[in-house]
Order: C-alpha cells, then structure tokens, then sequence
C-alpha cells in the first residue's frame, strides 16, 4: 500500500504542482548533498516539503529532462519520475510498445525508478480511445488500461 501511495504522489506530481512549497533552508543538509552528487549540474531546482515533513519533494530539469525526485531526510533517495522520450526507452520496452501502441499517438512516456522497480507508463491515443500500459525495464508487460471514450 505504501508503494502504491509513493508511486500515485510520484506519477500526480510529475503533471501538477504541489501547494507544500518550501525555501531551501527547510531541506536537510543531507537531502541536498545526495541530491547534488546525484544530479550535478541540474537546473531549475524547486525544493518541497511533503506533508509528513520527513520527506522532499525535488523538481528540475537534468540533461533536457525534466524530473521529479524524493529524498528522506537522512539524504537518502527514494525514487524519481521522469517525462522520456521514446529514443530512449530500452529496447525490450521500445519493442513491446511498438506492438501494443500500433495506430496509437503517445502522447506521453513516464519512467519511473523505485527501489526495487523501474516502470514505463505510456500515455496513448488513436482517435476518441485511450490507452494507458505500464511496461517493466525488462519489457514485460504489467498493466493495459483502455478506455473508451
């Protein structure tokens, strides 16, 4: 259940803007270390405190992409969420795609990277339908939800 609830937060986070803004003052000096050696060079950094207050939300952009990541406290990294393009999906996950999203428009791919996940979610559509697949890093299939209109 906690990872479902990181994993909706995660993904909701990657397409909104939270309310819980904070200065980077309130982030631990940890968190920011681990961020900083993680991702050198990042730009426009946006710090946030998470409800529970143990936890940060960090938003930038890293090599053209733009990220979403948490952090505890302590520094250490829970997950990341990023917008990828479809060049770089591996290509296990690339090939699968391609025969499930036949006649689709993607209109977004969500890569997702936990602890012990990494997940693709592809955003697709072909004329009032609407699909959304969740693919492992390995390329097996997890989830297809289709939606009508």
């Amino acid at each position: 259940m906690k990872r479902r609830h990181i994993l909706f937060l995660l993904m909701l986070c990657i397409c909104s803007y939270s309310a819980f803004a904070t200065s980077d003052n309130h982030i631990s000096r940890e968190a920011r270390t681990s961020f900083n050696a993680q991702y050198p060079g990042a730009l426009y950094v946006k710090w946030e405190t998470m409800e529970n207050e143990h936890t940060y939300l960090v938003r930038f952009v890293f090599n053209n992409l733009a990220y979403v990541a948490y952090y505890n406290e302590d520094g250490s990294s829970i997950g990341f969420a990023r917008i990828v393009p479809i060049e770089s999906l591996p290509a296990k996950v690339k090939s699968v795609t391609e025969s499930l999203l036949t006649g689709y428009d993607i209109l977004s791919i969500q890569e997702l990277v936990l602890q012990d996940e990494h997940l693709f979610y592809f955003y697709a559509v072909m004329g009032q339908c609407k699909k959304l697949i969740t693919i492992y890093s390995d390329g097996k299939l997890k989830k297809t939800i289709k939606c009508g209109k």
